[in-house]
Formats: C-alpha cells, sequence, structure tokens
C-alpha cells in the first residue's frame, strides 16, 4: 500500500470527488469508511468492495439518505424482489431503477409510493392510471407525478385540492387545463390558497367573483 493510500481519509473526498479513485482496496470494504464516503459524495458507492455492493443490509444504509448510491448495489439485490420491496420502504426513489417489470408490479410501487409520492412518476405507465395508487402518492405529495389521464380527472384534483400536502391550492398548478378553466375547481382551489388563481385559465382570472372569493 502506498503512502498516498495509508494517508487518504474523508478530508480528500470533501476536498475533490476525484480523490476517491485513490483511496485503497481496504479502505473500500470498510463499512464505517464507505457509509462516511457516500455522505460525502453518493457516487462513492461505486468504488466499493464487491462484498459491501452485495450487502443487503449496508445497502440499505446507503439509501438511507439520498436514492443514488442504489444504483451501484449488485445486479443480484437489484434483482432481487424481495430485496427491493425493502429498498423502496427506506427510498421509494429507488423505483427510478427498477426493471420493467418491478415498475409493474403493485405491490413494489404501492411501497414506493407510500414513502414518496414522487415515486408513482416511475412506474408503469398502466399503474400511473391506477387510482388507488394515485391518491396514496397525492398524500405524499406527489400529485404533480400522477398520469395526465388522472391529472384531468375531477375527483383526483378535489383529492389534490383537499389532501395535506396539498391544502396551499397549488395542485391547480398541475390539473389539465380543461380544470384549470373549470370554475367550480378553481374557486375551491382559491378557497385554500388566494395565490392559486394564478393557475386558472385567463378567462377566470379576470373572474370578479372569484378574484373577490
Amino acid at each position: 500500500m502506498s503512502k498516498r493510500q495509508r494517508e487518504f481519509s474523508l478530508r480528500d473526498i470533501r476536498n475533490s470527488a476525484d480523490a476517491l479513485k485513490y483511496a485503497s482496496a481496504e479502505r473500500w470494504g470498510e463499512k464505517k469508511f464507505v457509509l462516511e464516503a457516500i455522505e460525502e459524495h453518493c457516487a462513492s458507492f461505486q468504488y466499493a468492495s464487491e462484498e459491501l455492493q452485495g450487502d443487503p443490509n449496508f445497502v440499505l444504509d446507503s439509501i438511507k439518505a439520498d436514492f443514488q448510491p442504489f444504483i451501484y448495489a449488485s445486479a443480484d439485490l437489484r434483482e432481487d424482489r424481495e430485496f427491493f420491496i425493502k429498498a423502496v420502504k427506506v427510498c421509494g426513489l429507488v423505483l427510478q431503477y427498477a426493471s420493467e417489470e418491478f415498475r409493474n408490479d403493485r405491490e413494489i410501487v404501492w411501497e414506493a409510493v407510500k414513502h414518496d409520492g414522487e415515486a408513482i412518476r416511475f412506474a408503469s405507465e398502466e399503474l400511473r392510471n391506477d387510482r388507488e395508487l394515485a391518491i396514496e402518492a397525492i398524500n405524499g405529495g406527489g400529485f404533480f407525478c400522477v398520469s395526465e389521464e388522472l391529472r384531468s380527472d375531477r375527483e383526483i384534483v378535489l383529492i389534490a385540492l383537499h389532501s395535506d400536502r396539498d391544502q396551499d391550492g397549488h395542485a391547480l398548478e398541475h390539473a389539465s387545463g380543461e380544470l384549470r378553466g373549470d370554475r367550480s375547481i378553481v374557486w375551491e382551489a382559491v378557497k385554500q390558497d388566494g395565490l392559486s388563481l394564478e393557475y386558472a385559465s385567463e378567462e377566470l382570472r379576470d373572474d370578479r367573483s372569484i378574484v373577490w372569493e
């Protein structure tokens, strides 16, 4: 091991992501060191030992703060359905690294969306149109990620307008053009937050009865 490798520290990582490649193989097998390195740069996980990249518990620890390290997990883990379910429970956004099969797996998508409503954007087209999943996504602040078809659905939009995460009325911004021109929808949005009027159709923005609501 060279002197440079022996002296390699997390300070080097903080100074430059390129410094990562100078760490010794021994260091990249140390769990504590790798986790701390990942906290500095998510891409650090690519330099970890194969053992750590294939360690289920370590991979789950690595994605607690950010989804990006998951791309460097071993292929065996990423293709393991039971492990993938555990992973999306820790970080729903790892769904973006899922296979087509997993993106169309309702249980996996459901767990991902429960953790992070925005994860629904990575589901299959069929599941992005699933009303129950969409409502779960809305509850997690992911209305803007549901399918265009559902953002044109009055019931779904009203749920978004009244959800805990979207009670400021800005869900109107992501509703379809048709619904942004629907007086009753706009009125509900304005009740939540008058500033949401800016997302209404031009005609309704000039509607005095709404403006003065």
